[in-house]
């Protein structure tokens, strides 16, 4: 009996179009992680972190919107930084929210 691992996930843009998301194939993650990795490397301000983030979405939206994965300028004026995050969780397993999963928030 298989079961179903991959739990997709729905992100909403901007303009209100909603898109399911889920966990990248071994092919598309390796292209993620490569733009990912510059990072490391070459990240001096936010705004260059901003673009590269974009350019990781933009890789994986080409599997779950492949329409919309080559239009730059309609992601950046659809997509904030939330929904970059998500993305980017979702497909990658990496947490770019900043928010530290050990520690539990006040209520």
């Amino acid at each position: 009996m298989a079961t179903k691992v991959n739990k997709e996930n729905t992100v909403t843009l901007q303009d209100g179009r909603e898109i399911e998301i889920g966990p990248l194939n071994i092919k598309n993650l390796r292209k993620f992680m490569e733009i990912v990795e510059k990072f490391q490397a070459e990240v001096k301000n936010e705004i260059e972190a901003i673009d590269i983030m974009v350019d990781a979405c933009q890789v994986a939206l080409n599997k779950w919107a492949p329409d919309i994965a080559g239009d730059r300028e309609y992601l950046e004026e659809n997509m904030d930084m939330p929904t970059i995050h998500k993305i980017m969780d979702v497909t990658a397993g990496i947490d770019m929210s900043g928010k530290d999963p050990n520690v539990t928030p006040r209520a």
